[in-house]
């Protein structure tokens, strides 16, 4: 913060019903502060208030904007996106209050770390962009009063609009340029709004979004881009010129981040998804996003929540609190109600050495009948004079004593540190750290019975020692082993298999079970019979497959079947194999793995071109009287001509063809089409091609 700004911090100021306490941001229409409203009994809430500059606050334009931003922002209520509570006016001035988020700016976390040196681990940056997802999504399916979808575009999706709280919460902010179906102030003519680096091919070149116009695909490109500098910590599009970073958008492919050894392949594949320049072949919206990086996370760590971000965050902003002060300067835009979230307390500084002599050292009396000797000159020196002598415990029986009293306290805790820890007996509860590593020793159970997952209650025997009340220990196990377990109406604590509870004999233990790439299941089971070990299967969700061959019209087939568009599904978890052929192209298959979680399964086949039959070179037959002629028309007309790799015009055209096979292409401006044909001498053959 500039001096300028703490000299005018607003602090103290009233706000309608609000108190401003600081100032947390300024930008170049408006300013955020973190305000507080009092009520009966001392009771006070902190709250975060926008409002537009004094110089602004007559323009009708920007109040428009500001207006926009709180009629858009107060629909959505979701725990991933910045509350809107109310828009207010007082004297002339318009503003906004919204929730107070005790935190930073994921563009200020990202500078603080590469100050330390250290990456994002690839973990905690999934996690963070999937909570951004959730949140876009929301915004992206929210309808209003009427019960239409509302419209809602982000359009400036980037790390300065991510909020991070200190306990680990992730929330989207700044709604002022959002697109919507009501806006007050729409767009004008060519007009782009956002942050370039982070805007998509078709906000820059509308021609690629056809007549619709931009859709919520664009925040699924800006969070992609977001994915990406976390991973690689750096700028996707590193050149410094507008018209450059604007060729880079446009014309550059994603760099393998797999090669610099930063993600594995899936997590790259995910990337190349979500960025991908045209926006058919991106992740159709903010959810398949999510759950694409969700089945990846999770496939890696099944306990994954924020405390790892709100670790990090500790680390970052509260332990470097004192070597901060430098780093107060935040890029986040205004609307950012904790740029400057947290409150830091500076320790009192130490006194000069002579102002310490002047107030804490004076002259004393000795207790001799001669008179005490003066102190040196202190202010002059800097050094403070001997304590006078007191009377009590010497020195060294204190300093003996307290030795005495720190060997025993560090031997306790070693004593408490090497002993083993026992679990409870509940179960084996998820962690931020992964599986419990230790379990306390069990018998070995006897032999397992059948699986139980019928839909009756089944019955599940005690084992035969009981424990001193009555209780019974029954293990569950489920697949797959990544499925978390809780009880019935208890969401909250989670269990991993193989669970262990403690029940009482005739007790129905109700129990769920969620998996990613699964159906969830519900199932309960009566404490009795001769088996204390119980199995669960869950039934895997089918996922579309969705094959992308070049050229387009090769045959496909998946496990050996036809491949049948987004129809043709496979069971999450197996290898699947696809094949594609052409009569002009080297057969092409692949192995892939159909990844739980994914919301489908996509896979890019490119085939290699044969190389073309040596005969005649078409168009040029050695007799006229046994050449063929071949007659094309396309709709829409103008499309090129290509017979055996050699342009030869453009339709309606009429071409002469040596006998024998040739491949013909017919290539316009959205689609081509390759067919082949034989012709024999003296043919006349006709052929219409619709182009989509």
């Amino acid at each position: 913060m500039r001096d300028d700004d703490l000299q005018h911090d607003g602090a103290g100021e009233r706000l309608g019903r609000y108190v401003l306490v600081r100032r947390l941001g300024k930008g170049g229409m408006g300013e955020v502060f973190l305000a507080k409203t009092q009520g009966v009994r001392g009771f006070e809430k902190h709250v975060a208030i926008k409002r537009i500059l004094p110089q602004y606050s007559q323009n009708r334009h920007v109040v428009n904007m500001l207006v926009d931003e709180a009629r858009i922002s107060v629909l959505l209520n979701h725990p991933n996106v910045v509350q809107v509570m109310e828009l207010d006016e007082d004297d002339g001035s318009h503003f906004i209050v919204m929730e107070y988020v005790d935190g930073h700016a994921l563009s200020r976390l990202i500078r603080r770390l590469k100050k330390r040196g250290e990456r994002f681990d690839p973990l905690l940056a999934a996690f963070i962009v999937i909570q951004v997802l959730e949140g876009l999504h929301a915004a992206h399916t929210q309808r209003d009063a009427s019960g239409e979808l509302a419209g809602i575009i982000h359009r400036d999706v980037s790390p300065q609009n991510v909020l991070l709280s200190m306990t680990g919460q992730v929330k989207v902010i700044d709604f002022g340029i959002a697109r919507a179906r009501d806006r007050l102030e729409a767009t004008q003519g060519s007009q782009v709004k956002g942050k370039l680096r982070y805007m998509a091919p078709e906000q820059i070149k509308p021609s690629l979004a056809g007549s619709g116009g931009i859709d919520h695909r664009v925040d699924v490109f800006a969070a992609g881009i977001m994915l990406f500098e976390l991973l690689a910590m750096r700028q996707r599009y590193p050149q410094t010129g507008d018209i450059e970073i604007i060729d880079a958008i446009l014309e550059t492919d994603v760099p393998d981040l797999e090669k610099e050894g930063l993600v594995d392949r899936e997590l790259m594949d995910i990337l190349r998804t979500a960025m991908a320049r045209d926006r058919k072949r991106r992740f159709k919206d903010a959810a398949a996003y999510a759950a694409a990086l969700r089945a990846w996370l999770y496939a890696r760590e099944p306990s994954f929540n924020g405390e790892l971000l709100a670790r990090t965050m500790r680390k970052c902003f509260l332990e470097e609190a004192a070597n901060a002060a430098g780093d107060d300067v935040d890029d986040a835009p205004a609307p950012a109600p904790a740029k400057q979230g947290r409150v830091r307390v500076a320790a009192p500084a130490e006194p000069e050495p002579d102002e310490v002599t002047r107030t804490q050292f004076r002259p004393q009396r000795s207790p001799s009948p001669s008179p005490a000797p003066e102190p040196a000159a202190p202010a002059v020196t800097g050094q403070r004079p001997p304590a006078p002598r007191r009377r009590g415990v010497p020195a060294p029986v204190i300093g003996a004593a307290l030795g005495a009293i720190v060997l025993l306290a560090v031997g306790l805790v070693v004593r408490v540190a090497m002993q083993p820890k026992q679990l409870t007996p509940d179960a084996v509860p998820l962690t931020t750290t992964g599986l419990a590593t230790a379990t306390p020793p069990t018998p070995p159970p006897p032999p397992p019975t059948a699986p139980l997952v019928a839909p009756t209650v089944p019955a599940v025997a005690p084992p035969s020692a009981p424990a001193a009340d009555g209780s019974v220990e029954v293990t569950v196990e489920v697949v797959p082993a990544s499925a978390t377990i809780t009880r019935a109406y208890q969401p909250d604590p989670k269990y991993v298999s193989p669970a262990r509870f403690r029940v009482q004999p005739g007790e129905t233990l109700d129990l769920q079970f969620e998996a990613v790439g699964f159906q969830p299941l519900r199932q309960k089971f009566a404490i009795e019979g001769a088996a204390p070990r119980v199995q669960v299967q869950l039934e895997p969700i089918p996922m579309p497959v969705v094959v992308r061959p070049v050229p387009r019209d090769a045959e496909v087939t998946v496990n050996g079947q036809p491949y049948r568009n987004a129809r043709t599904t496979v069971t999450p978890g197996e290898q699947v194999v696809i094949r594609a052929s052409h009569p002009f192209y080297f057969d092409v298959e692949r192995t892939v793995m159909a990844t739980p979680g994914l919301q489908q399964l996509v896979v890019d086949l490119t085939l290699e071109e044969r190389p073309v039959p040596s005969h005649e070179p078409a168009g040029t037959p050695s007799s006229p009287s046994s050449a063929a002629t071949l007659s094309l028309t396309s709709s829409p007309p103008g499309a090129d001509v290509f017979v055996d790799g050699l342009k030869l015009g453009r339709t309606p055209v009429d071409l002469r063809v040596a006998p024998g096979p040739h491949r013909v292409t017919v290539r316009g401006k959205e689609a081509e089409s390759t067919f082949a044909i034989t012709v024999g001498g003296g043919d006349q053959l006709k052929r219409h091609v619709a182009l989509e």
